[in-house]
């Protein structure tokens, strides 16, 4: 953390002197490493059963710039997902790009594709956490649920795995629903075959209070240049939230077709 400072005269007392010492060891105490701030991490998110996130996505490719939204919520089994645009493209894969919308009410899962007006249901409650599966496409909708149950969580959990290649990088203003708040900023070279070459960097904001990454950014490094790059901000970042019983709910549009697929 860089500090500020003033002349001081050329004898200072020894009580001063004892404080101004205490003053600076506390404030290199306060400073986590980047491995304590991932372990905080992976701790807050491994134990989420009840969240709710609103999503912005940004990605950047040869000078063009595409965006997204999702919204996740959920309370142990029962799922609302909705993304659109680019957040649509990720999720289903590449087969949906205007709106996707997933619906677990507990007894049945429901896959909605917008663009054809189409959706698939599946009695039951998503499978278990952990759980592999033959098909993990949109035609799955079990397994499909509960990978986007699990994406963010299983994603900022492994993030710790990476702490070697972590640095703090300071602190920085964020937005924590709504309202201000401050981040730690960490930064990570990306795994790669090579040890000495990296392939990609990604850069969290923690923020302090809670330790929820409230925006990721990500660049993909081809011969020293940035290739690729893409933002994830979390606008909301809510746990242990209570979700109003009615999102949990889904009926499908009175023109939508239900489909025993949707590749054929």
């Amino acid at each position: 953390m860089r500090q500020s400072f003033m002349p001081v005269p050329r004898k200072i007392p020894y009580m001063l002197k004892a404080v101004t010492a205490l003053v600076f060891v506390s404030t290199a105490i306060a400073q986590p490493s980047a491995e304590e701030l991932l372990r905080n991490v992976k701790t807050v998110y491994g134990r989420a059963h009840q969240f709710h996130f609103v999503t912005r996505v940004i990605e950047r490719r040869s000078g063009t710039e595409t965006t997204g939204s999702a919204e996740t919520a959920v309370d142990k089994d029962r799922v609302w997902f909705n993304a659109e645009r680019r957040a649509a493209v990720w999720a289903s894969g590449g087969r949906e790009e205007t709106a996707i919308k997933v619906v677990s009410d507990g007894h049945a899962v429901w896959v909605y594709l917008k663009e054809s007006n189409q959706y698939k249901k599946a009695e039951g409650v998503p499978d278990p956490r952990n759980s592999d599966a033959d098909d993990e496409s949109i035609d799955n909708p079990r397994f499909f649920v509960r990978t986007l149950m699990d994406a963010q969580l299983v994603r900022y959990v492994n993030f710790h795995r990476m702490s070697s290649r972590a640095r703090v990088k300071g602190e920085g203003a964020c937005t924590a629903n709504a309202a201000p708040a401050t981040c730690y900023v960490v930064e990570i070279n990306g795994e790669s075959l090579n040890p000495e070459v990296v392939m990609g960097v990604y850069t969290l904001w923690i923020e302090k209070q809670r330790y929820l990454v409230l925006r990721e950014d990500f660049k993909e490094i081809d011969n020293g240049q940035v290739s690729y790059s893409s933002s994830i901000l979390n606008d909301i970042a809510e746990l242990d939230t209570t979700v109003a019983d009615k999102r949990f709910s889904f009926v499908p549009p009175p023109d939508a077709k239900e489909v025993q697929s949707f590749f054929y």
